[in-house]
């Protein structure tokens, strides 16, 4: 009689404990469902904020940003909070290094959203005699979105 009410005590012991675990499995699935949903919709958010940056006037040279060579339409997806280093190789041979940093959001207006920069002639040239160069792209609203700082190498 003993052995049969200490077996059945047993049973509902481990039948308790294993509907315990399971409850605690299922709060952990939830919770990294959680997580993974909260996740996806940053990522959405932060893909959603992107925009393009397109250098222009560097076609017969190439860019790099952050070592990755540019190709024809020399355009980079970047993201506001984003700092990007980029090299230009110029035709001459001279090579001009910098840095762009996306101040904020700001990039969605127009057919294609985003900036056109042009790194031509007249522009490294005052490279070339100051040692280094500033410039702030603004949205159509003037507030600054992007920045630039270009120097020789």
């Amino acid at each position: 009689m003993l052995k049969t009410s200490v077996s059945k005590w047993l049973k509902a012991f481990s039948l308790i404990f294993l509907i315990s675990a399971s409850c605690q499995v299922a709060k952990q699935q939830e919770l990294i469902e959680q997580q993974v949903t909260k996740e996806r919709k940053e990522k959405r958010k932060l893909e959603a904020s992107a925009f393009y940056l397109k250098i222009r006037c560097v076609k017969d040279g190439s860019v790099t940003i952050d070592g990755t060579p540019l190709r024809p339409p020399y355009r980079h997806k970047v993201y506001p909070m984003g700092e990007y280093d980029f090299t230009i190789y110029h035709v001459t041979g001279k090579v001009y290094d910098g840095k762009i940093e996306v101040l904020r959001e700001g990039g969605k207006f127009g057919k294609y959203p985003g900036y056109e920069v042009c790194f031509n002639e007249s522009l490294l040239s005052k490279v070339d005699q100051k040692g280094s160069l500033s410039l702030i792209l603004s949205s159509p609203k003037g507030r600054k979105v992007i920045r630039i700082t270009i120097f020789r190498r």
